[in-house]
């Protein structure tokens, strides 16, 4: 990821932790993280995410990876879920919870509409 996106990256995740009243602590701990220092690091475009943590940070802030990503389309979504779902390496748990992700995100969006 180029530091530019990084940088968007961590303004999103940055506004909606605030707009949600969430401290970086807390959001830290909800995605099993022991230090504010993480999120702080990610919303100040210094530090890389994984793919996962990227999708437990989305569940807690209740907003697609893609919105995170600065990409609104829903078929982004979709199309990144099914490309985890297709990742050879992932254990059958790993491929629950991507899937049990993507069905959050799929129902999130009919709300929205």
């Amino acid at each position: 990821m180029d530091e530019d996106s990084k940088i968007q990256l961590g303004k999103r995740i940055r506004e909606k932790r605030e707009k949600l009243g969430l401290s970086q602590s807390e959001l830290a701990k909800s995605v099993n993280k022991a230090s504010a220092a993480y999120i702080a690091f990610i919303e100040g475009g210094e530090r890389n995410i994984s793919a996962m943590d990227l999708m437990l940070i989305a569940r807690q802030l209740g907003v697609s990876v893609s919105y995170l990503m600065g990409d609104d389309k829903k078929n982004e979504t979709q199309e990144v879920m099914q490309a985890l779902r297709a990742d050879k390496e992932l254990s059958k748990k790993d491929r629950e919870k991507v899937e049990e992700y993507y069905n959050f995100i799929k129902n999130k969006s009919k709300n929205e509409d």
